[in-house]
């Protein structure tokens, strides 16, 4: 009887200190997400204080993304030397496309190997799997759709966000493409009229919980230029923070989310990082994606 008493007892304190472990657990891996996304936001700055201008959300002629560009910044070096700058990303070793940075993954989420699945093939060049990430740019508020081209298409405005995609001229077939002479990125930290430090740079992407790597859910290969939901994001009226894992894409917009309990965490241009709620009014984060509309937000207020 005695033993049965003891055992309950156990029982009892293991389910009490159950909920605390747990907690303790996130907490540790919401420092780690932090710390990855101090450490991508310190790599734009080195890549700014190199080349005077902001990395593009993703290279012309289908050559890669943000997330092999500041490669050299983030003591991948050598992976960098790696990658064939003559070749688009469809005709890269696997080796390549497939390359794990740990600080592309947040471990409340998942953590490597992480490829895609499905919906990177281009023009007779079959799907390859790509490595995944789960944090994107900022390409602005989303409004009309803006994408992440730097110029006006159209009745569709150029992005206003802290990223666009480069541009440069290109030769060959596409897919197979190739630089004539080097890409061009159109914004540096005199671009962000509304304040480094009041600006979102790069986020936590929403990635619904059971459909890692499938462009069909907006996550595919991080170096994929082809498929911008992958890499870039829209934060405001259209594409507010998604409220849970299982939260589906709102009207088909890229969002922003977390699978911290409540909060989906950002870097912001000074590379900073600061936490922001899930329910935060879409309106006020539309104000801090776009880096130009002057409706300036202070975060002590938020």
């Amino acid at each position: 009887m005695e033993l049965l008493v003891v055992i309950a007892i156990i029982g009892i304190l293991i389910a009490l200190l159950l909920p605390a472990v747990q907690a303790a657990r996130e907490a540790a891996r919401r420092s780690q997400c932090q710390n990855n996304l101090k450490q991508i936001g310190l790599a734009i700055h080195m890549f700014h204080d190199a080349r005077k201008v902001l990395p593009p959300s993703r290279l012309p002629c289908h050559h890669g993304t943000w997330g092999s560009v500041i490669w050299p910044y983030l003591e991948e070096g050598a992976v960098a030397e790696r990658w064939d700058p003559t070749r688009s990303y469809h005709f890269q070793p696997l080796e390549n496309v497939q390359v794990q940075v740990s600080s592309y993954l947040c471990p409340s989420r998942r953590s490597a190997p992480q490829l895609s699945i499905e919906g990177d093939k281009r023009g007779g060049v079959p799907h390859r799997p790509g490595a995944l990430a789960d944090y994107a740019v900022s390409v602005g508020d989303g409004v009309n759709f803006r994408g992440d081209s730097p110029r006006d298409q159209g009745s569709v405005k150029g992005a206003n966000g802290a990223f666009r995609s480069g541009s440069g001229d290109c030769v060959g077939f596409d897919p197979d493409k190739r630089f004539v002479g080097s890409y061009k990125s159109y914004l540096s930290f005199r671009s962000i009229l509304d304040g480094l430090s009041k600006s979102i740079f790069l986020g936590e992407k929403h990635v619904i919980e059971g459909e890692f790597g499938k462009a069909s859910f907006k996550d595919n290969s991080v170096y994929n230029p082809d498929f911008h939901p992958t890499f870039a994001r829209y934060g405001g009226p259209e594409a507010p923070i998604a409220a849970s894992p299982d939260t589906p894409f709102v009207s088909e917009r890229e969002q922003f989310g977390s699978w911290h309990p409540g909060v989906c965490q950002f870097v912001l241009g000074d590379a900073s990082v600061r936490p922001v709620t899930n329910d935060i009014a879409p309106a006020l984060l539309g104000r801090l994606t776009n880096i130009e509309d002057g409706e300036i937000v202070d975060f002590s207020q938020l």
